[in-house]
């Protein structure tokens, strides 16, 4: 799903272009802006990037249970013997040594001709990375959500800070002239202590205020990296628009269909019920093809030191090899049982989480 017809709602709503402002003073940002910039230094959404990327994985991984293994292996081994050889029990024995190398090419190869389990094993990785597609569209969503939030109640914050000290200066100028009235006896001493208990409720107000441009500018900087600068305010006369359709029965039917938080729950319930038939494949038997090749090379020589006899050694094979091999499991310890009975509840819990998010949906 695309976020750029959310992106331009908000920037309709916040900004209502073109701005006066913001084409006078090159520096300030406006809010497509301030989100460009949390797109990349977000760390929320970075992590949701990396963790889809790390899910997309699954599926060739998944499938590369089901594609051909091909394995090369390469053994060298060098031997020496020595022993003992006496002829017709006579004495003194002849001292034997052997020495021999061999060298071993082998190269196997194997194919799944059909294994349930696998192939449950593939559906539920195709699963597995949709929803993981779904949560990061939905991490984009929360963070277009996020963004506008910080901008706009950053924007709040300043006119509320705007507006306490206006109010610190007229409160000011009244404790002065309550102050000169005073003086002159045209008031109380009551009167003056009023004004100067106003002035300072204004000035611990207008800090309040200070205190909350900083928080929300710290908001903004924790999603956009970086402390913004002044920031585009909406026009005077800037024109809402109102849903459309205006009907709330529709707009709960799309979001039934296409909420992403449901979206990316379903496919988390298909990936638990293809969990469920891989455990149960634990049952099943498998049917595999295999051929290898191996080449062995050995040579030597014996000698008998008190003969000075010598004789060389060597010796080569050949070996080539296809089957086909059936596995059928007959019993393991109840682990496959207690495997299905994990996978079954976790899709029951999965089903109810459907149900749940579906019904925040629609609230």
């Amino acid at each position: 799903m695309s976020l750029r017809p959310l992106i331009l709602a908000l920037c309709l709503l916040g900004l209502s272009a073109p701005l006066a402002e913001a084409q006078a003073e090159s520096e300030m940002m406006n809010l497509l802006q301030i989100y460009e910039l949390a797109v990349e230094n977000d760390p929320a959404i970075r992590e949701a990037r990396a963790n889809r990327d790390a899910a997309r994985e699954a599926y060739p991984q998944a499938r590369a249970n089901l594609l051909p293994q091909l394995s090369l292996t390469v053994s060298y081994q060098d031997r020496t013997r020595e022993r003992r050889v006496s002829q017709a029990g006579q004495v003194p024995l002849d001292a034997a040594r052997s020495d021999d190398t061999t060298t071993t090419y082998s190269l196997d190869l194997s194919q799944v001709i059909f294994d349930w389990g696998a192939f449950q094993g593939m559906g539920r990785a195709q699963a597995e990375v949709a929803a993981a597609e779904a949560d990061f569209e939905a991490a984009m969503q929360d963070l277009a959500i996020r963004t506008a939030e910080g901008y706009f109640d950053l924007l709040a914050a300043l006119d509320q800070l705007a507006s306490s000290e206006a109010n610190e200066e007229a409160i000011l100028r009244q404790r002065d002239r309550a102050e000169r009235r005073f003086e002159v006896g045209l008031v109380a001493i009551t009167d003056v202590q009023e004004a100067r208990a106003a002035y300072d409720q204004a000035v611990a107000d207008r800090i309040s205020a200070e205190r909350n441009v900083n928080v929300y500018r710290e908001r903004l900087r924790e999603i956009i990296g970086i402390y913004p600068g002044e920031i585009a305010a909406p026009i005077d006369d800037m024109d809402l628009q109102l849903p459309v359709p205006a009907d709330p029965e529709a707009w709960v039917i799309q979001a039934q269909a296409n909420n992403l938080n449901v979206v990316a729950a379903r496919f988390d319930l298909e990936a638990a019920e293809k969990s469920l038939a891989q455990s149960r494949a634990g049952h099943y038997p498998t049917l595999e093809l295999t051929a290898s090749y191996s080449d062995v090379e050995s040579s030597g020589e014996t000698r008998i030191d008190e003969q000075d006899f010598r004789q060389p050694d060597f010796f080569e094979q050949e070996l080539y090899q296809v089957q086909v091999q059936l596995n059928v499991p007959l019993f393991s310890g109840g682990r496959v049982s207690s495997q299905t009975t994990e996978a079954r509840q976790r899709m029951l819990a999965q089903t109810s989480r459907v149900e749940r998010l579906a019904r925040q949906a629609e609230r």
